[in-house]
């Protein structure tokens, strides 16, 4: 099995190297991971110092070094993708297109963390529902526009805010108000063959449930989705392989049958049936 969602110490928020993520990988008998660091774009540098194009450029050039240590490294045991996560990715079009085309990723997620020129989601204090659903409104309009743009292979944690609104803040939010747009994107990312990441990051957080939930998973597949991928989200060794058997069975009771895992940006369906390993036995 793979874990299709881990951040090593080159992301901002990231802390370990690269080879130990593998090296726990190989413990929990994956067959496979994808390293993805953080490519975050911002309109608003002033509050982002860390995501200067500069800076970003060099993030990737560094993930990608210990990517290519770690294939050569790990070959024969453990199969390395080049990832990344493109996240705002429209907010600097030119600077994201400019770098996944420079370097040869085997698989793109697409995601936001923040709106336009405002603090990630993380960062926000909330206080209400109007003001959860006022930003939720925001943040899934720019959602579809980025896949409209289509060019990641999996849309990654799409509920993100939920992390933070619902979870650390206890604010209720009421996501059928927002059907419409959801389904929207759902559909376009079926019609585009794109995947939909189970990202089981609040699993082990306070939300208690993936990102997006059950019901959202289900939907897709009602819209034509065909494509599931798996994702821990780790930014540190202890939580990579966290909550993927959770995620699988998710999966499966959605109408699923297989997950997705992608090489050189090209899809490959594995049947359940052919997922083995330690990390299927995590919480």
């Amino acid at each position: 099995m793979f874990d299709l969602h881990i951040h090593s110490r080159f992301s901002f928020d990231g802390h370990d190297s690269v080879g130990g993520l593998c090296d726990r990988a190989l413990g929990l008998g994956l067959s496979g991971l994808a390293i993805t660091d953080h490519i975050d774009q911002v309109t608003a540098p002033e509050l982002f110092p860390e995501f200067t194009p500069d800076k970003l450029a060099l993030t990737a050039k560094n993930s990608n070094a210990a990517i290519s240590k770690a294939q050569k490294e790990y070959d024969g045991r453990l199969e390395v993708l080049r990832g990344t996560e493109l996240g705002q990715a429209l907010h600097n079009q030119a600077l994201s297109e400019f770098l996944l085309a420079t370097y040869d990723y085997d698989f793109v997620l697409g995601s936001i963390h923040n709106l336009r020129a405002t603090e990630d989601f993380y960062f926000i204090s909330y206080s209400s529902s109007e003001q959860a659903h006022a930003l939720l409104h925001e943040y899934f309009e720019e959602l579809y526009a980025i896949v409209e743009w289509g060019q990641f292979d999996s849309l990654a944690h799409l509920t993100y805010p939920l992390r933070y609104m619902v979870g650390r803040d206890k604010i209720p939010v009421d996501l059928a108000l927002f059907a419409d747009c959801t389904d929207a994107i759902l559909a376009l990312l079926a019609k585009k063959g794109k995947a939909l990441e189970i990202n089981c990051s609040g699993l082990r957080q306070e939300l208690g449930d993936t990102l997006p939930g059950e019901g959202f998973v289900r939907r897709f597949r009602e819209l034509g989705g065909e494509r599931i991928t798996l994702g821990s989200d780790a930014h540190r060794v202890p939580d990579l392989g966290f909550g993927l058997a959770r995620g699988m069975e998710t999966a499966r009771r959605c109408g699923f049958d297989s997950l997705t895992i992608f090489r050189r940006r090209k899809a490959y369906q594995v049947p359940f049936g052919e997922w083995t390993g330690e990390a299927w036995r995590t919480p």
